[in-house]
């Protein structure tokens, strides 16, 4: 992006004919970069890739955060020191150029913070700070190696670098034989040395994974994985011949992977059957997921439709028996009413007989009981039923 806004308002000469040849000034050097893998190959491989290696060293910050800053910052320089000295051969494309250079720094920035790393942990661990710092690699400047002795001593750092190397001893990992050499770079001298034939997976596996000692005794880099993997490549040869590409083959035994192409390296992330079985893998993976949570989702739903059936069927179960309760508790309630109605009017008869005997025993009392006191008062009885005249007699009739 930096080098891309630079040339925005400062574009560089790109085609070989517009520059001048006649000047006196030495040629530049040709790289060959094929179109169907991302690294350079033939004579000046070597010496392209390694002044991308030196410009990074001598022009690179590492007290940044990240390569993205590095470039941002130094991009543009380092670039022009690159494009001064090398080109790409004809039929090559500029910009294809400019794009594996800015990638093979990256590559080889990182493999500097690794190498630091390296030489920081072979002074001890029993230096101090101060006495690391008056060790500094060559040629780099004092600022710089500070930075790397308080990045490398750093408590986040080391858990990074521990996890790291328990990754690098994981099983599945393999180890090379071919130090600098990329695969690309071996494949090409192999394919050189026969008669421009490419040698078939299972030979380049073998060269980029073996050494032999002085008697001529082949040693594998691993002690199993590689050998493995080489007899799972040779019988695929033998199975699918020329019907299959090596980088087909390759795909089959050692599958695909984000990024990298095994067997490989990142010089070939962009082919297209890596992509397509990457890609096709990821499609079922996501449509895998997709079905586990449908019927995830369709298990909840029957789940929740059972325990919904299940409490209604329990409520209407509640709900009769409750109805039931409830009839039998009125049909208990009308007969006990209807027994207390009939006790009632048994009593209410009795108490209707007992009080009409009361009554006329009482009124007879009284009325016995009202003449005598008539009798006795004599003349003031006989005064007032006088006076009274018929009225009180005939009350006192209608009385009894």
């Amino acid at each position: 992006m930096a080098l891309e806004a630079t040339q925005a308002m400062d574009p560089p000469i790109r085609r070989e004919e517009e520059i001048p040849r006649n000047q006196g000034r030495q040629s530049k050097l040709k790289v060959y970069i094929p179109n169907d893998i991302d690294r350079a190959i033939g004579d000046n491989a070597r010496h392209f890739v390694n002044e991308c290696g030196r410009v990074v060293r001598t022009r690179a910050p590492l007290n940044v955060k990240n390569w993205k800053e590095a470039l941002t910052i130094y991009g543009d320089a380092m670039w022009k020191e690159i494009e001064g000295k090398f080109e790409i051969k004809e039929g090559g494309s500029y910009m294809k150029l400019q794009a594996f250079v800015v990638d093979t720094m990256q590559r080889l920035f990182r493999l500097w913070k690794a190498r630091l790393h390296y030489y920081y942990k072979s002074l001890g661990s029993e230096l101090t700070k101060e006495e690391r710092l008056k060790y500094p690699p060559p040629d780099l400047p004092q600022d710089q190696w500070q930075y790397c002795v308080e990045r490398f001593g750093s408590i986040e750092f080391k858990k990074i670098s521990e996890r790291n190397s328990k990754n690098r001893l994981s099983e599945k990992r393999t180890k090379t034989t071919t130090g600098n050499l990329s695969f690309a770079e071996v494949e090409d001298i192999l394919t050189q040395e026969n008669q421009g034939v490419k040698p078939p997976a299972d030979v380049i596996w073998l060269v980029e994974h073996t050494t032999r000692n002085n008697e001529g005794v082949l040693h594998w880099a691993d002690e199993s994985r590689s050998k493995e993997i080489h007899e799972q490549l040779k019988v695929a040869v033998a199975t699918h011949g020329d019907s299959m590409t090596q980088e087909e083959i390759l795909l089959d035994v050692l599958k695909p992977r984000s990024g990298y192409f095994r067997g490989k390296g990142t010089a070939l992330r962009g082919y297209s059957k890596g992509s397509m079985q990457l890609e096709h893998q990821n499609l079922t993976n996501e449509q895998q997921n997709q079905i586990q949570i449908q019927e995830q989702r369709i298990k909840e739903l029957q789940e929740t439709q059972e325990k919904t059936t299940k409490q209604l069927q329990e409520a209407q179960e509640r709900t009769s028996k409750q109805l039931e309760q409830q009839r039998e508790d009125m049909q208990r309630s009308m007969e006990e009413m209807k027994q207390q109605l009939l006790n009632l009017t048994t009593v209410a008869a009795a108490t209707s007989a007992i009080a009409d005997a009361t009554l006329e025993s009482l009124l007879q009392a009284v009325c016995w009981q009202g003449w005598g006191g008539f009798v006795r008062e004599g003349g003031r009885g006989r005064e007032g039923l006088l006076a009274g005249g018929g009225e009180g007699l005939q009350g006192w009739g209608q009385g009894l």
